[in-house]
């Protein structure tokens, strides 16, 4: 005869080899039973007994499964079933039953998981019958926490941490959790911290709003002094949770946050992750700048942002607008005439109509959603841009030797006064301009060293607007040169943008130029002239500490490699401690 834990309390049953389902003499449940076939693996399922009757679900479920692996036991395939789910029995005061409460809700139901199907395919007719009346029970709670979670606020920030010691008291790290919590709502952060965001919910299930802070939160924040904390059963609960919501939503981040520890002594599942030292001077200064860069660059959208950048823009920021979509226009009117005197004038043509009809398309889309008291003001802007790409697409196609003036008067009505701007084109002169695509730029020119921290894209115009371009590197003269005036600068701990990119969908990467980043030489194939500039094992493509793909370049200086270093990285690294303070841009001025 075999001693079991009762599912339900965790109190001693005697089973037999023919049971399917027995009742507990403690708490008086009527429970079914595993089919062990020896006493290693009944030592196991016990243990993933007490690991889940503990509330440390991973491991139970970890347990639970090296038994599935041998054996297909419906009970192992429950238990899995309630780790999965977090299922904790208490007594019920009305009925003094045992009763499930839920403290890990899925949006997928119990119903759909394959641990219950793998039950019931096992299970004897008695025991299905226990399965599926528990299972009613989950479901049903777990659509009743998530109805309640779906009227909740989304967060920001989730705060995880150790509220109490084994004797009750408050712990330093909820003192310095409330810290860095106060100073993140302080920014604006809608912040969960269990001890504020739970305090007025006395008495109900938190599950509900434990549930929608973790599934809502873009960052959550571990906050730990030591190890066992960090590892404490409700700490390590939320965010393995957490990190479970990162497998469907990888945009979510997450960071270690420690004092008067090492970052080896976290954790190893979180050792990957970009941590913040707390007992640095300003630390929270440092985590709460790196969260909100974090938050804005998950929080982007290009099209949102950009339309409500339009909304909001006086009537000088819609003129400015507009110069820069007529400079775009004349720019690739340019590259047409040139084009067509290399002879690939076919190629070019095609290249023209697609960018602008592009470009024409934006700027219509987006002074559609330009807010005006007088729409026919509006319509009339858009209709004089429409004719300019009209008139733009009859010159490609005609293959005119000459681009004909485009006049372009726009008349914008917001609720400060009307104003009238007027562009006028002279006809463009046939010169070929060599700094577009594979030019000949070599040699030393000038530079300017700005350390900001700064997005690639951000840099990239910024450069344009101060009439140079983000610096592009074609000899090991230019190169010696641009280092020499780093270090005369004293910016050797800098991390500079320089002018390379690549497409998402390829591996290439490219000096660009001009406003609509036309690619030039290619500086990553092993032919390549500039190959030996890059650090070992470089481009990566894929940053796994950050877990952001890496389409941008920069240099630094590598102690190890004793000298300085191209390296690939993601468009926005601020928020990277590594990165933040350190970093900056070239400007070339040819």
């Amino acid at each position: 005869m075999a001693v079991i834990k009762c599912k339900m309390c965790g109190g001693d049953v005697d089973i037999t080899d023919k049971m399917a389902v027995t009742v507990c003499k403690y708490c008086g449940s009527e429970i079914t039973i595993p089919r062990l076939a020896n006493d290693k693996k009944t030592r196991l399922y016990n243990k993933a007994e007490t690991y889940r009757q503990n509330n440390e679900f991973d491991k139970a479920y970890d347990a639970y499964k090296i038994i599935a692996e041998e054996d297909n036991d419906p009970e192992v395939f429950w238990g899995m079933v309630l780790s999965e789910y977090g299922i904790e029995y208490v007594d019920d005061p009305k009925t003094h039953k045992r009763i499930p409460t839920c403290h890990r809700t899925h949006k997928r139901s119990v119903f759909d998981s394959n641990n219950y199907i793998n039950a019931l395919k096992y299970a004897d007719p008695e025991q299905k019958m226990l399965y599926r009346d528990e299972a009613e029970v989950i479901d049903k709670l777990q659509k009743e926490i998530i109805s309640i979670s779906d009227k909740t606020q989304p967060y920001d920030v989730f705060i995880s941490y150790k509220e109490t010691d084994g004797f009750g008291e408050r712990t330093q790290d909820s003192v310095l959790a409330q810290d860095i919590y106060e100073a993140l709502e302080e920014k604006g952060l809608k912040t969960f911290f269990s001890r504020i965001s739970l305090e007025d919910m006395i008495g109900t299930n938190y599950e509900p709003y434990i549930y929608s802070a973790l599934s809502t939160a873009k960052v959550m924040l571990v906050v730990g002094m030591s190890n066992s904390n960090i590892n404490s059963v409700w700490v390590r609960n939320e965010w393995t949770r957490f990190l479970k919501f990162r497998e469907s939503s990888p945009e979510k981040v997450l960071i270690p946050v420690y004092k008067n520890m090492s970052p080896y002594e976290l954790p190893p599942e979180l050792e990957k992750y970009q941590g913040q030292d707390m007992s640095k001077i300003g630390a929270i200064q440092d985590l709460v700048h790196s969260v909100q860069r974090v938050i804005q660059r998950i929080g982007s959208n290009t099209d949102a942002a950009q339309a409500s950048a339009v909304r909001g823009a006086s009537e000088e920021d819609l003129s400015l607008l507009l110069n820069r979509t007529k400079a775009i226009l004349d720019e690739k009117s340019n590259e047409i005439q040139r084009e067509k005197e290399l002879e690939s004038k076919k190629k070019s043509n095609k290249k023209g109509i697609i960018l602008i009809a592009i470009v024409a398309a934006i700027l219509i889309s987006v002074m559609i959603g330009m807010p005006s008291q007088d729409n026919t003001t509006n319509d009339d802007a858009i209709n004089e841009v429409e004719a300019d790409v009209n008139n733009a697409e009859n010159i490609i196609e005609s293959g005119n030797e000459s681009v004909t003036d485009i006049n372009t008067e726009t008349v914008v009505d917001t609720e400060a006064d009307v104003v009238t701007e007027t562009y006028e084109e002279e006809p463009i002169e046939e010169v070929v301009d060599d700094t577009i695509y594979d030019i000949d730029d070599y040699g030393v020119h000038t530079y300017s060293l700005i350390v900001e921290n700064t997005t690639w894209e951000e840099a990239y115009y910024k450069c344009l607007d101060m009439g140079g371009h983000l610096v592009r590197i074609t000899s090991d003269e230019e190169w010696n040169a641009i280092l020499q005036q780093i270090s005369a600068e004293g910016k050797d701990k800098i991390k500079f943008w320089i002018g390379a990119k690549r497409d998402d969908d390829n591996d290439e990467y490219h000096w660009v130029y001009g406003e609509n980043m036309d690619y030039g030489d290619e500086i990553i194939n092993t032919n390549s002239k500039y190959s030996y500039y890059w650090l070992d094992g470089e481009p990566s493509y894929y940053d796994e500490s950050t877990e952001c793909y890496e389409d941008k370049v920069n240099i630094f200086y590598v102690k190890r490699a004793n000298g300085w270093v191209w390296n690939d990285v993601p468009n926005d690294v601020a928020w990277i401690e590594f990165y933040d303070g350190a970093m900056g841009y070239i400007c070339e001025f040819d």
